[in-house]
């Protein structure tokens, strides 16, 4: 019976311990500095920051920020995965530098000068 009343104790001090917030800065890739900015744009937890993904996140950093570079989208996706960003796959890393490509509109230059 004792035995039983230790196993229930120790089984809800590991939930109560598993409910506690994950800050952001504690993920992969993620820094003070990069959990304060997602914080402006209302980024405020780690599950706000899988429930949004890495490309929605990326877009509010970048409404707030022009200068935001693709290496921040990559270091989102690899805290998403658990993974430092540049253990992402190849593929994935294509994957969103096209994406993030597609939305930056392009200059065309005339062909001649006249």
């Amino acid at each position: 019976m004792r035995l039983s009343k230790f196993s229930l104790d120790a089984a809800l001090q590991e939930k109560s311990t598993r409910n506690i917030r994950q800050r952001l800065k504690d993920l992969p890739n993620m820094s003070y500095h990069l959990e304060a900015i997602l914080g402006e744009v209302g980024i405020k937890d780690v599950r706000a920051l899988r429930i949004l993904g890495a490309k929605m996140c990326w877009l509010r950093l970048r409404q707030q920020n022009s200068l935001v570079t693709e290496k921040i989208l990559f270091m989102l996706e690899g805290a998403i995965l658990g993974i430092h960003e540049a253990a992402l796959p190849v593929a994935r890393r294509q994957e969103l530098a096209e994406w993030a490509d597609s939305l930056t509109p392009k200059q065309e230059f005339p062909a001649e000068l006249e």
